[in-house]
């Protein structure tokens, strides 16, 4: 039969190599390197695990190397956590809150300072909690640095910060006290900075870096503050040296998109995320898309932090 296909077994993979000008060559062919290395296949496997390699290369997976990666214990040393932004509106107040409700699940009740002087919602919703102690200090002057040193002077065990947009300059300007306190008092100093899709954002955590250097830095990326809701509209950050940098010492969390309307609540009503979760005022769908939304922002934490770990 004219045109009779050929068949597979037939096809030689050499007679169809690209050379590096597009050409057509003898040269080893990377299906045939990828052979060596992992040994006989069939049919089209060779070419199916290159093409998945390539895949592997170009995307990029936040979670891939967190089994090798050891969690910070919070009775280990005495703990300053701070949530800081380039700007206000990034989703700071959202992560932090959701910390905060972690930590009490944990049983753990940390001092509380609300250092936002416009997005007051974490201090408005925890004030009224009996188990907390929230302070409403702002932190973008030098007297508010130092009202921060001397906090840590009490060594209170365990200190969030719900900081305020564009914490960078006064870090830059006014951090030498609280870089004495962290020294003096032994405190560990996490970071979780909000990362929206934009280029600025990261270079401001790099600023921020280079100002406390002795931070551990978690970078939350918000699905929410980016055009597609997806990983992959980050490549700014992705793409960026700074992003291997923190890999080395913390890891990139992903803060899910949620169900706005009823998150939205929190702000106006000051009441914690766990609470709308029950409350009657909201359909159950509402209720089940927070609670999933809640439960993976706790994931997320907990691929840092081992939040059950009590020193015996």
């Amino acid at each position: 039969m004219k045109n009779k296909p050929t068949a597979h077994d037939n096809i030689k993979i050499r007679d169809f190599d690209l050379v590096p000008d597009g050409g057509i060559g003898g040269a080893v062919s990377p299906i045939e390197v990828l052979a060596a290395m992992t040994g006989p296949q069939t049919d089209f496997s060779a070419f199916d695990e290159l093409m998945r390699r390539f895949s592997d290369e170009d995307a990029y997976d936040p979670r891939r190397d967190d089994g090798t990666f050891p969690l910070s214990r919070l009775d280990d040393a005495l703990q300053l956590i701070i949530f800081g932004s380039y700007k206000g509106g990034g989703g700071k107040s959202t992560a932090c809150m959701a910390f905060i409700e972690r930590l009490m699940r944990a049983g753990r009740y940390p001092v509380v300072i609300e250092a936002d002087p416009v997005q007051k919602e974490v201090g408005e919703t925890f004030k009224n909690d009996k188990k907390l102690r929230v302070l409403e200090l702002p932190l973008a002057n030098r007297e508010g640095m130092e009202k921060l040193a001397m906090i840590m002077a009490r060594r209170l065990p365990l200190v969030v910060v719900n900081a305020p947009g564009g914490l960078t300059e006064p870090f830059e300007r006014f951090g030498g006290a609280l870089r004495l306190a962290l020294k003096t008092y032994e405190y560990r100093f996490t970071m979780f900075w909000l990362l929206n899709s934009q280029d600025q954002v990261v270079e401001s955590l790099n600023a921020f870096w280079e100002a406390m250097p002795s931070a551990s830095v978690h970078p939350i990326v918000n699905l929410k503050e980016s055009e597609n809701h997806k990983l992959s509209d980050f490549r700014d950050y992705i793409d960026h040296e700074i992003r291997k940098r923190v890999e080395k010492q913390g890891r990139t969390l992903v803060m899910p998109f949620g169900p706005m309307a009823i998150m939205n609540q929190m702000a106006k009503r000051h009441i914690p995320f766990g609470t709308l979760c029950h409350d009657d005022a909201y359909d159950i769908l509402a209720k089940a898309e927070l609670h999933t939304w809640l439960t993976s922002m706790w994931k997320e934490f907990d691929r840092v932090i081992d939040f059950e770990a009590r020193v015996s």
